[in-house]
């Protein structure tokens, strides 16, 4: 467990109690300053939206390729955590993979 960076006033406890109730609902990313965590929501918060429609996209192009609904939702599903799994067990730069 990374304990999350908080103010100097705040005890150990405290900062570990933090680290454990985030890690429940997903990682911590530790930034330098309070104002970072604007973009860190863009980053997390509109993400899911692009994979999404990403996934979507993929879909759509299946079923224009000629797989039913069912099976484009498998393969794009299936391509979209399969390249995400690879990138998050690979110490490779994503533009390389």
């Amino acid at each position: 467990m990374r304990i999350a960076d908080c103010a100097p006033q705040v005890p150990q406890a405290g900062k570990r109690l933090a680290t454990e109730v985030l890690e429940a609902v997903g990682s911590v990313v530790s930034v330098e300053t309070e104002a970072m965590l604007d973009p860190v929501t863009a980053i997390s918060g509109s993400g899911p939206a692009y994979v999404f429609a990403f996934i979507e996209a993929l879909q759509q192009a299946a079923i224009e390729l000629g797989f039913d609904a069912a099976q484009a939702r498998e393969l794009a599903i299936g391509t979209f955590v399969g390249a995400a799994r690879l990138a998050a067990d690979s110490t490779e730069d994503v533009a390389t993979l």
